[in-house]
């Protein structure tokens, strides 16, 4: 189950698509998560809120997940420190809100 209820609603096949072709790139095309993050912030600033959005969904996803138990088996270095990462992680981006201040 996601975190949010979608009543149904099933990913695109556009958005699935691309899942699994990140997915691809990252397990074994990327040479850098540092110099690929630099290149992609380099988009134009509503691509980058739009790319902002895609990574808090992440997140609150990988948190809910761990709630739920389904990434506590794992015991490999890695999946340690994405299981730690990911709860500090959604904390901070589900309690996030933008403060505005009103000028006088």
């Amino acid at each position: 189950m996601d975190y949010q209820d979608f009543s149904g609603e099933a990913i695109s096949k556009q958005d699935m698509e691309f899942a699994k072709e990140f997915e691809n790139f990252v397990n074994g095309r990327m040479r850098s998560a540092d110099d690929t993050g630099r290149e992609l912030s380099r988009a134009h600033r509503y691509l980058q809120q739009q790319m902002s959005k895609v990574f808090i969904g992440f997140i609150r996803q990988l948190a809910h997940n761990y709630r739920r138990g389904i990434m506590t088996t794992a015991t490999s270095g890695h999946h340690v420190w994405r299981q730690k990462h990911t709860a500090r992680l959604s904390k901070r981006s589900l309690s996030m809100t933008p403060t505005i201040k009103k000028q006088k």
